[in-house]
């Protein structure tokens, strides 16, 4: 048995690679947030500088542009729960995708899925109208 493991971590040797490690400069995208200048083996992370506004608008529209296209029907689609276009698996997608886009667009990683959401009354996540007031509300903070 020893000498099985043994072989197993000879042959996957090449393959492991310490987590500290970073790509070289020049693969690294030109956007990135880590700040390795000045100090010696130290990473600093700078905050992503906001791209564009947060208007409820904006925010509406990055939604819905978001929303698969089957879910898009009506001037305030359903996302989730009783007619919603999403199932739960759905939700979680859009949720992830909603959130890197959010990241990209505005320069704030949010948590859409958390406590403070599923602990409402009304789920944040029912309509489009709903879920841009929630965003809204995380962005002002």
């Amino acid at each position: 048995m020893h000498r099985l493991n043994t072989r197993l971590r000879h042959a996957f040797a090449p393959y492991t690679f310490p987590l500290y490690t970073l790509p070289p400069p020049a693969i690294r995208p030109a956007n990135s947030s880590l700040d390795t200048s000045g100090s010696a083996g130290k990473l600093r992370i700078r905050p992503m500088p906001p791209r564009s506004p947060a208007t409820p608008e904006s925010l509406r529209r990055l939604i819905v542009a978001t929303l698969p296209e089957t879910a898009r029907a009506g001037a305030n689609p359903v996302i989730f729960g009783p007619g919603g276009a999403l199932d739960s698996l759905g939700l979680v997608n859009f949720l992830a995708d909603l959130e890197y886009r959010l990241a990209e667009a505005h320069g704030r990683e949010l948590v859409l899925a958390s406590e403070r959401a599923m602990s409402r009354s009304r789920s944040p996540f029912r309509d489009v109208d709903a879920l841009t007031a929630y965003v809204a509300e995380l962005l002002a903070e």
